[in-house]
């Protein structure tokens, strides 16, 4: 082994790193060592001549004396006999440095050891050190090169071909402008980390495949247009209502700082105002096509589990309203989108997510149909006489999921009293045809007919019994508010694909809270009054009478001031 040792220590590898790192062979004579004294040098009193050490030691002699980061600039003869101090670099270990690099740590890169703070020399800019924020990549370095930038960034983004796509390193156009910022600003000025210069990068070529995040910027454009128009309306009308109180060169002067004041607001700003506008709108769109086409998964479970789950199949309650769409017999929901990419990082799933559920749990799609529902509950609790409060609190999700398969859900303004009517008196019809049709097969008509000729007594209450029960109370009438009749009902706009089960998405008791607050209302007499003073559409019904604690503080007061009062 120490025979290996010395041959690998003088090839010309560690030659050519030595003339490197000392071209001038400034300290040249380091390379010398005087022999060891032996007992033959002495009796011989012969002169000793010194060793040459091998190139090896020789380079590690030269990193011991002198500053790395000097002597990265090999062609210069600065950086020798200045060593002050030790540090540990991830490359070289343990390396010595000068007493300025010790202190400014963030004028070279700690990666390749550039430096960019010499005087007179342009290579600042070019070098582009500067102070390292991304301690995962690159820990305990205090500063970093713009071309270890770029290589720590390509590195990662060769890992997966979607990062190569999403840089542009394949040659599509899939990168636009804020994912192009974020690459120049962290190569440029070293601003965020290497993953979240990825996540953005991701996050920005998913909007620009996923979902038409171009084409809502020309509405975001048009709207800002129309509220300028507006506020120029306003600017106006208050310069109209103050002419009599200010000169025409105040009003002058006013109007030109508003309009200075318009166009100094920055460039990028409005940009990303719109952005942040236009991304709003697309995820929106976006959830309320996937909620439409029957895919009730939340993204987030999708990002959470990293597979694709058990979706049920989903059916249309109105499939008259589907068109030529539904005509190619494909299952619902479709395959393209349940195998469509979810959201790459998980702050942009999150903003789908809400979008997801701000569509479809109580805002566009299902709180029509569900204050339909309750209206149905309503109407029908109020000709039968029971409570419908109890009625509710005993429905559950898949009662909630039947009704809304149900066509008629899908109709405003619909009569379910006159549906119920019809539907008895069809099932009145078929029950007469079904025992008619018993009766005309059965052999025995004589003894029913015999039988039906008999006389039978009905049991009569007598005089006294009549004069003891007691009449019981009446009932009084709370009123519930819902919509009218409507002559023809009315579809709605949007009618979503029902899944057969909702097991994937999470329904909270909240979840109805909007639609049946009308249940749950005070029904007292102070609030009833109230109610009735506002002219609200209210319908007779019955059930228990609450009294709010603020309705019963309000009366105790009154009560307690009129027994003050004094006569």
């Amino acid at each position: 082994m120490p025979a290996v040792a010395q041959i690998s220590g003088n090839t010309s590898v560690w030659y050519h790193v030595v003339i490197v790192l000392d071209p001038v062979d400034f300290l040249g004579h380091y390379a010398f060592v005087a022999p060891p004294a032996t007992a033959i040098t002495h009796k011989s009193k012969g002169l000793s001549y010194p060793e040459r050490l091998s190139p090896y030691k020789h380079y590690h002699i030269i990193l011991g004396y002198s500053c790395v980061i000097c002597r990265n600039y090999p062609y210069i003869n600065h950086g020798f006999g200045f060593a002050k101090r030790a540090v540990r670099f991830p490359t070289l270990g343990i390396v010595s440095i000068c007493r300025d690099h010790n202190r400014h740590k963030t004028s070279y890169c700690g990666v390749c050891y550039r430096e960019a703070t010499r005087k007179r020399d342009s290579s600042r800019d070019r070098v582009g050190c500067m102070s390292n924020e991304d301690s995962e990549t690159w820990p305990r370095m205090h500063a970093t090169c713009k071309q270890c930038r770029r290589d720590s960034l390509f590195r990662r983004a060769y890992v997966r071909i979607g990062d190569q796509e999403a840089l542009g390193m394949l040659g599509s156009e899939n990168i636009d402008d804020e994912a192009r910022a974020a690459v120049e600003g962290f190569l440029a000025i070293a601003d965020d980390s290497v993953h979240r210069i990825l996540e953005t990068v991701q996050d920005r070529c998913w909007l620009k495949k996923q979902i038409r995040m171009r084409q809502f910027r020309p509405l975001v454009a048009a709207n800002r247009y129309e509220t300028w128009e507006e506020d120029l309306q306003q600017l106006s009308a208050s310069r109209a209502t103050i002419q009599t109180h200010e000169s025409d060169e105040d009003l002058d002067m006013d109007v030109r700082d508003c309009e200075e004041e318009e166009e100094d607001d920055p460039d990028i700003e409005q940009w990303w105002v719109e952005d942040h506008s236009a991304k709003s709108m697309a995820l929106g769109d976006w959830a309320q096509n996937r909620t439409l086409g029957g895919f009730w998964v939340t993204p987030c479970d999708q990002w959470i589990s990293g597979m694709i789950l058990e979706v049920p199949r989903a059916e249309h309650p109105c499939p008259v309203t589907c068109g030529d769409d539904d005509d190619s017999g494909e299952k619902r929901p479709q395959q393209t989108t349940i195998l469509g990419d979810v959201p790459p990082s998980y702050s942009l799933c999150e903003r789908a997510n809400y979008a997801y559920m701000k569509e479809l749990r109580l805002r566009t799609l299902l709180l029509p149909p569900v204050k339909n529902i309750l209206r149905m509950l309503v109407t029908e609790c109020a000709a039968d006489g029971c409570d419908a409060v109890r009625k509710a609190c005993k429905i559950s999700l898949d009662d909630v999921v039947h009704e809304l398969k149900d066509e008629a859900v899908w109709f405003d303004g619909f009569d379910w009293l006159e549906r119920r009517r019809n539907d008895r008196l069809q099932a009145r019809k078929t029950e007469q045809r079904t025992r008619i049709m018993k009766k005309s097969s059965s052999s025995d008509d004589f003894s029913l007919s015999s039988k039906s000729d008999g006389s039978t007594t009905s049991p009569v209450l007598s005089t006294s019994t009549l004069q003891t029960t007691p009449t019981p109370p009446p009932n009084e009438a709370i009123l519930i508010p819902v919509s009218p009749i409507l002559d023809p009902p009315r579809l709605l706009r949007l009618i979503p694909y029902i899944p057969e089960s909702l097991i994937n998405l999470l329904f909270s008791k909240e979840y109805g809270e909007d639609a049946c607050r009308p249940l749950y209302h005070c029904r007292c007499k102070i609030c009833e009054r109230a109610k009735g003073a506002e002219g609200v559409v209210q319908i007779n019904t019955r059930g228990y009478r609450s009294t709010c604690y603020g309705c019963i503080e309000d009366s105790y007061t009154v009560s307690r001031g009129q027994r003050s009062r004094p006569g």
